[in-house]
């Protein structure tokens, strides 16, 4: 997890760590070896409240080496979108195929009303998470 330093408030489990950033980003990071199902994201969702308090955030998502998503999973986060509480999404990958794969894939199938983006770099969502939120707050 990067900027640990940076960190207000922070929930750790097994197998992630769900922190709100003195920016007011919520970091959500997967620890290795994960296999993120319907289950788990049930578990996220609470855990976003949690540290949310409800209250719409950006987000940045950042995963270790060897995290994987089931269909299951995936079909929970865009059945319950209205519920998750960020207001932009950006991810994190640890190469440029998974850049392409996911840009292409969130193009193509997650149909959400957040903004969301993918990076190779953690400094480099930071970034465009104040960027976006600088727009929309002028």
């Amino acid at each position: 997890m990067h900027d640990r330093d940076n960190l207000l408030t922070r929930i750790e489990t097994v197998e992630f760590i769900v922190a709100q950033r003195k920016d007011g980003i919520i970091h959500v990071y997967a620890k290795s070896d994960v296999t993120i199902n319907k289950e788990k994201q049930k578990l996220l969702m609470e855990l976003y409240h949690e540290i949310t308090k409800g209250k719409k955030q950006p987000f940045i998502f950042e995963k270790s080496k060897k995290v994987w998503m089931t269909f299951n999973a995936f079909r929970y986060s865009v059945v319950h979108d209205d519920e998750y509480p960020a207001s932009l999404v950006a991810i994190v990958v640890n190469s440029k195929i998974e850049k392409i794969l996911l840009s292409l894939f969130v193009k193509i199938f997650f149909h959400h009303k957040k903004i969301t983006r993918v990076f190779e770099s953690f400094e480099k969502a930071v970034a465009w998470i104040h960027a976006e939120k600088s727009m929309q707050q002028a």
